[in-house]
């Protein structure tokens, strides 16, 4: 029952075209910028914060406090893509137009590898994860809001070379974690995940579509910044 619930306050949602919001916080990300006609430079932070609606999106890079360090704006509205980056610790910024959109989407499956993905594509991939399996595992106040907890887990094996390569052990490469879920909307508030070699922690938002959410889509290029 549960899960149908949340699924269907998934689908209900997409109706109202809200501001999809996502903060992910990790082990510590390191992003690589190349700036046109500069050094290439790393930046990186333990959170990434990401708005998207239709086809805007703005993504911010940084610590858990403090100044950030890459922002980024993806429009895809007119059919090309049109990217603008900022890099706080050069003090540059720069813009990039490409003829359609680009990079791949990532599938939803049982198994959650990639953890860096757009709001909407969260959506998919929790839909898929509770039809992978989830039990309720009690109530939390998570923010302050009364929540649902799922247990999510899910195991897959590859295999690890041993004796020179002439052997093939199997090696569990899944992961295990939970979902929260709000008891009144059951859309889902926070997805904690554990695998192998990372954690991250993502927190969920379904903004109304007022004058200041939809603000969250834009970046301001800050006074001073040299455009490359």
């Amino acid at each position: 029952m549960v899960i149908n619930r949340v699924q269907r306050a998934l689908t209900n949602a997409a109706v109202g075209d809200p501001v999809a919001y996502t903060r992910e916080i990790g082990e510590g990300y390191k992003v690589y910028v190349m700036p046109p006609h500069g050094k290439p430079a790393l930046v990186g932070g333990r959170v990434i914060s990401s708005w998207s609606r239709g086809g805007l999106r703005h993504t911010v890079f940084g610590p858990q406090h403090g100044k950030p360090s890459l922002s980024m704006q993806v429009d895809t509205r007119s059919g090309r893509t049109t990217e603008t980056s900022i890099s706080y610790p050069q003090r540059v910024w720069w813009r990039q137009t490409f003829p359609a959109p680009w990079g791949t989407t990532p599938k939803p499956t049982c198994t959650l590898i990639q953890v860096q993905r757009t709001p909407a594509q969260w959506a998919a991939q929790v839909r898929k994860l509770l039809s992978c399996g989830a039990a309720v595992a009690g109530h939390q106040k998570i923010g302050g809001a009364a929540a649902i907890k799922l247990k999510l887990n899910s195991h897959h094996f590859g295999c690890a070379a041993a004796n020179g390569g002439r052997r093939c052990v199997p090696q569990d490469a899944g992961w295990h974690g939970a979902l929260w879920v709000n008891t009144k909307t059951y859309l889902p508030i926070r997805l904690v995940s554990h695998g192998r070699g990372y954690a991250v922690r993502i927190d969920f938002g379904w903004l109304r579509p007022t004058p200041a959410n939809l603000a969250k889509l834009h970046q301001t290029i800050p006074a001073g910044f040299h455009h490359v």
